[in-house]
């Protein structure tokens, strides 16, 4: 049986990794981007001025033509992006003064938290002086007798 195998002159045909197997279905290609050159560009520059595309001309050395629809997105985009920009400043704006107002609390709180820290001590230093007043005068003779 083995022999009969290899005695088959037929060859196997290569399967390709994008036939689905459906012969109704398309062939998968790669995705056509609109912003990147063609991939058919050296075919094309065998093509007359007549017969080139208008994102084909580009190649040939002719200046692109843009539509006016894209100028009008651009145009927009451009109106958005600028906007955006100084709605960006005035947050940023309005950030910094939120910081400075923090800034300026944190430090008003921190220099009444050390006056009244001092104000503390310095009745805690009066009380213990005058402890030891009351204490001295306890020891002299003209208080016991």
């Amino acid at each position: 049986m083995a022999a009969t195998a290899s005695t088959s002159t037929a060859p196997e045909p290569k399967l390709r990794s994008n036939v689905s197997g459906r012969p109704w279905k398309q062939l998968k290609t790669a995705t056509n981007r609109s912003q990147r050159k063609p991939a058919h560009a050296a075919t094309v520059s065998a093509l007359p001025d007549s017969l080139a595309v208008d994102g084909d001309s580009a190649v040939q050395g002719k200046p692109k033509k843009q539509s006016a629809a894209w100028q009008a997105r651009m145009a927009d985009k451009t109106k958005r992006d600028a906007i955006r920009k100084i709605e960006q400043e005035l947050k940023d704006d309005k950030q910094a003064d939120i910081d400075r107002r923090k800034a300026i609390n944190t430090e008003r709180k921190k220099i009444l938290e050390d006056k009244r820290r001092i104000a503390e001590a310095a009745q805690k230093m009066s009380a213990k002086r005058l402890q030891r007043f009351k204490k001295k005068l306890g020891r002299t003779k003209k208080v016991n007798a």
